[in-house]
């Protein structure tokens, strides 16, 4: 791979690069655009060891031209608005491509799993 494999893992027999998807979505019907101000992902069930080889997230779509990046941690403040005014399930999503040697066992979603908002909660 040859240092072009920045954020994944490099497959020496081919000499590819792999990545690894984590795809984030609601479970139910929101009733309510959500605003989700945090995505973690952690390397223990514990949800305590950050992964830190994380590259910008994917997402269904924003409303109001915002962008996917906006759930991440270190955007003090910001938080992704999905393109739905009340989403159905797994309408609302994220994908996080993982490199690294890092094993992906808790993800934290704030306010996409169980949020409120406009009234609602899910």
């Amino acid at each position: 791979c040859d240092g072009y494999c920045h954020y994944g893992i490099c497959d020496e027999q081919t000499a590819t690069c792999r990545n690894r998807h984590i795809r984030i979505s609601n479970r139910g019907y929101t009733g309510w655009r959500p605003a989700i101000d945090f995505i973690g992902l952690y390397s223990d069930v514990g949800c305590s060891q950050p992964v830190t080889s994380v590259v910008p997230f994917t997402c269904s779509g924003s409303n109001n031209g915002g962008s996917c990046d906006d759930a991440k941690v270190d955007n003090d403040g910001l938080s992704w608005r999905p393109q739905c005014a009340s989403c159905d399930a797994g309408e609302a999503w994220l994908v996080a491509q993982v490199g690294g040697d890092d094993d992906v066992r808790c993800v934290v979603a704030g306010n996409l799993g169980q949020g409120s908002g406009g009234g609602k909660s899910w």
